[in-house]
Formats: structure tokens, sequence, C-alpha cells
């Protein structure tokens, strides 16, 4: 995550997890949850786009390009405080939010649709920006495939952590769109590159692995600790150290009375 703070000068800076969160907490934010000083965040986000399939300059590539999915830092950004007034009027598109390098392309019919923020990204023309070009081939070969939202922060949440333990530990709940970035690095495993109706079920089954991939993972560690107990039980019953060994006072308890 990289933001850039009133205070600290006009550059960006990167913020290990957990500390951005801290410098809202140590009293940079109001009762209502407003930052005391004007704060800009980047977000990245990995999007899945169709590798080799070439999507009509004129028409643009779609973007899913933010959802309210919990990201890899424990946030979450609320799809329905989205301010775009002022990003509709000037719609640029950046190379990994680098206010030096001149716009490498517009974003078109942004807005928040099925719970996510949505546009179509169209990249400028090889014949007068060779680069911003080139950045849009990448992206529909599959080459590059994170985008990014830049943001100026309005208001913040601190959820009651006890109560959702696997929750976000911080959600922006109104924030205002300045920029969106194509970029190499992601954050957010759920910004997807729209391909219409397949793109939304393909959205469902990459969330569906990964509910299994954490089930699974959940079932090994506790084969693990199975496997581990009837270790225990058969050193107890004679095997290996035997039952006066370690394993079998660990089992039998400090009167000898044996647990089988």
């Amino acid at each position: 995550m990289f933001v850039r703070i009133g205070g600290m000068g006009n550059e960006a800076v990167e913020l290990k997890e957990g500390a951005f969160l801290e410098f809202l907490r140590g009293g940079n934010v109001n009762a209502k949850g407003e930052p005391k000083e004007e704060i800009e965040v980047f977000r990245s986000g990995f999007i899945f786009g169709s590798a080799g399939q070439k999507a009509v300059e004129a028409e643009g590539t779609p973007w899913v390009m933010s959802t309210f999915d919990l990201d890899r830092f424990g946030e979450a950004i609320d799809p329905d405080g989205w301010e775009l007034r002022n990003f509709r009027a000037n719609p640029v598109v950046q190379w990994a939010h680098d206010h030096r390098i001149p716009a490498i392309g517009r974003a078109e019919d942004v807005a928040v649709i099925d719970g996510a923020l949505r546009g179509r990204v169209i990249f400028n023309g090889r014949e007068y920006d060779e680069f911003g070009w080139s950045i849009g081939e990448r992206v529909s070969h599959g080459v590059i495939r994170a985008g990014s939202v830049g943001f100026m922060v309005l208001k913040v949440d601190f959820p009651d952590m006890k109560k959702e333990p696997d929750g976000p530990s911080l959600i922006y709940r109104k924030q205002e769109l300045l920029e969106f970035s194509a970029c190499n690095v992601p954050a957010l495993p759920f910004a997807l590159a729209d391909r219409g109706a397949g793109s939304r079920q393909g959205e469902k089954v990459i969330r569906g692995v990964f509910r299994e991939m954490g089930r699974l993972e959940q079932e090994f560690a506790d084969l693990k600790f199975r496997l581990f107990e009837d270790d225990l039980l058969d050193e107890a019953k004679g095997g290996g150290k035997g039952a006066d060994g370690f394993w079998g006072n660990l089992i039998q308890g400090d009167e000898g009375d044996s647990l089988n």
C-alpha cells in the first residue's frame, strides 16, 4: 500500500501491513471517522484478463476496479462510498500511479454495478503514445493483470475485531476516486477484468476455490492433530519409550490412571 499524507510532503510512501491502521487510530481521524488532513491511498488489485482475447480499441477493456472483498492488508472499500463526479470529468488512467508520466489512457462508464466499481479502460493509440499503447497490448494479451485505484480518503470505520476476528480491520466508508492505474503488483484478489456474464461466473468460481482451499487446509490440520494423538496413545501402550516414559506419563496423568 502507498499513501500520500498532507503533512508528509508530495511523495507517496509505502507502508507495511498495519502501519496505516495504526496511523489512523493514533488520533488522526475525528469522531465521525473523517481524516484530519488530506490523505490519498493507492491500492492495487489483481485482475484475471483473458490472455489472447484482444479488446476492440473503440470499446476498451472492461475492468472491475474495486470490490468490497477483504484485501491482503486486512482492509475493505465500501462500494457505496465512491464519489465519482470529479473523476468522470477527468477520467485518467495512469501507469503505476506515476504522476510524472502522461496518462496512458482514459476510463469510460465508471460506476458502481453489482456491488463493484466497474468501467472500461481505453488505452492511448500507438500513433501518439507508444508507451500507453504498449501497456494496452500487454493487458490484452494477459501479460499485465493488475489494476489499482487511487483515491482520497473521506471517511473510515474501525470494525470490532472481537466480534468479527476474520473481518476487515479498516473499512473505507467514503472515498473520492482520483485515478485508476495499470500496474504489476497485486493486493486485492477479487478485482477482476470483466468479460461480461462469463467473467462474473468466473468471480464466483475463484471465490469458491479460495473457500475450498481454506476448508481443506483446516481438514488437513485436524487430520494431523488426530494422527498425533494416535501416536501418543500407541507410545503409551508400550511402543517406543513405553508407558513409563515421557508419552506414557503424558497420557496416563498424575495418578497413573490410563485414558484407554
